[in-house]
């Protein structure tokens, strides 16, 4: 059964996933076996990290397989409890032991916190 509320689509399958998604993200569906998945990839063939049947070692494995240098280098920088430049949220972070915005530090640059973690 597929429904839709405030732009976003959800696909409810027997046997299967639930599948939700922006109507604006482009996504679309492929069917496999009688169920669907997400085309994240938009290649209208079903990838092995789009498949929900798989392990999440084997998907993970394709899906880092297909990303770019720049692509890692970008997952290697990012810090999930703060974004870069930091914002004012539970963690706070320095840049040269400075606010960033006092800083004169570009958006690109690492904060002191991360510098120190390795991240």
């Amino acid at each position: 059964m597929e429904y839709k509320t405030t732009g976003i689509r959800y696909l409810v399958q027997e046997g299967g996933k639930n599948l939700s998604w922006s109507e604006e993200s482009g996504v679309s569906l492929i069917e496999q076996d009688g169920l669907y998945f997400k085309d994240l990839a938009r290649t209208g063939k079903l990838l092995p990290y789009e498949d929900w049947r798989l392990d999440s070692r084997t998907r993970a494995e394709d899906l880092a397989s297909r990303l770019s240098l720049e692509e890692i280098a970008g997952l290697m920088l990012y810090s999930p409890h703060q974004s870069v430049p930091e914002i004012r949220m539970p963690f706070v972070g320095s840049y040269g032991g400075k606010a960033f915005e006092e800083s004169g530090c570009q958006a690109h640059e690492l904060s002191d916190q991360q510098k120190r973690s390795g991240t």
